[in-house]
C-alpha cells in the first residue's frame, strides 16, 4: 500500500507493558480528515489482527480501533 500524503505523525509501540492497544498513531486534528481514509484502508486489510478491546474515553471508529483526544 503507498501513502501518498506528508504529514507529521508518531507511531508508538509498548512492547514492555500489556496493552489493549498495540500502538498509538499521534497526529494533528487537522490532519486527520485526510489520514482517516489510509486508515479505513489499512483497517479493512489487518482488521483480523486488531483486539475487540480498546480504551475507555476513545471515539470507536471500528471495532478494535479509535481515537481519542485529538489536538
Amino acid at each position: 500500500m503507498v501513502i501518498d500524503l506528508m504529514i507529521n505523525l508518531f507511531i508508538l509501540i509498548y512492547s514492555d507493558h500489556y496493552r489493549y492497544d498495540s500502538g498509538i498513531l499521534k497526529l494533528a486534528k487537522s490532519d486527520y480528515p485526510r489520514v482517516k481514509k489510509i486508515l479505513h484502508r489499512c483497517y479493512d486489510e489487518y482488521q483480523a489482527y486488531f483486539q475487540k478491546e480498546v480504551l475507555l474515553f476513545t471515539k470507536p471508529l471500528a471495532p478494535g480501533l479509535r481515537v481519542f483526544n485529538l489536538t
